[in-house]
């Protein structure tokens, strides 16, 4: 089989890569707007694991079409981990859509005395 593939959706970045500070808040958003031809609703959005993050998502402003997907980061600590978002359509072509979430937390800069 071969031949052109067909977008269902735009989803901008593709994935999600968050880097912070300890003790500081983090936090990122996607865009996801679907095809005319493809039009879909984004029933619920979870973390597929859903230690660390906690997502939403809301329509894109100004009636534009699609939605802005929000993750924040949970985990206070100082490392690395990765999750997966799980985004529920009302798609008979697509129902899930899943995107992937990375996040580096790194050590507080130490604060220099003068």
């Amino acid at each position: 089989m071969a031949g052109p593939v067909e977008k269902f959706a735009s989803i901008s970045p593709r994935f999600l890569r968050m880097i912070g500070t300890a003790g500081e808040s983090i936090s990122g958003s996607i865009t996801i707007t679907p095809e005319n031809k493809y039009n879909f609703k984004i029933l619920k959005a979870s973390a597929d694991k859903g230690v660390n993050i906690k997502v939403g998502f809301t329509p894109r402003p100004e009636g534009k079409p699609g939605y802005i997907l929000t993750v924040e980061n949970l985990k206070k600590t100082i490392g690395r981990y990765y999750d997966t978002v799980v985004l529920k359509t009302d798609s008979k072509l697509k129902p899930i859509i899943k995107i992937k979430v990375y996040c580096n937390i790194i050590k507080p800069k130490k604060k220099e005395t003068s």
